[in-house]
């Protein structure tokens, strides 16, 4: 249980990170290529959010497919893996969506 929940800390040490970082990339590719963008500041929350509310999907999903795969007798990473990156793809685009009307965008 204590593993548990540092794994669980430095996944959101590591996504609040690594978002930040898109953030800034973000910002400064529309700065470069003179695309109208929100503040930085922004552009770093809405990043930050997005990967925030993604990892707590995906970790629930990825857990429960591979709990059910395994009791179907399946490996769970020949089945988890493409369902993951399939189901990662569309729920990063509506996460991005819900946090830019959560936020008035």
């Amino acid at each position: 249980s204590m593993m548990f929940s540092k794994l669980v800390g430095l996944m959101f040490l590591l996504d609040v990170i690594v978002f930040s970082f898109l953030g800034v990339i973000g910002f400064a590719f529309n700065d470069v290529f003179a695309v109208s963008t929100p503040p930085l500041v922004v552009m770093i929350a809405v990043s930050v959010l997005t990967g925030l509310l993604l990892m707590v999907i995906m970790s629930f999903a990825s857990y429960y497919l591979s709990v059910v795969s395994f009791k179907l007798g399946l490996d769970p990473d020949n089945v988890g893996i493409p369902v993951i990156t399939s189901l990662i793809d569309m729920s990063g685009a509506y996460c991005f969506i819900a946090v830019l009307r959560l936020l008035g965008f």
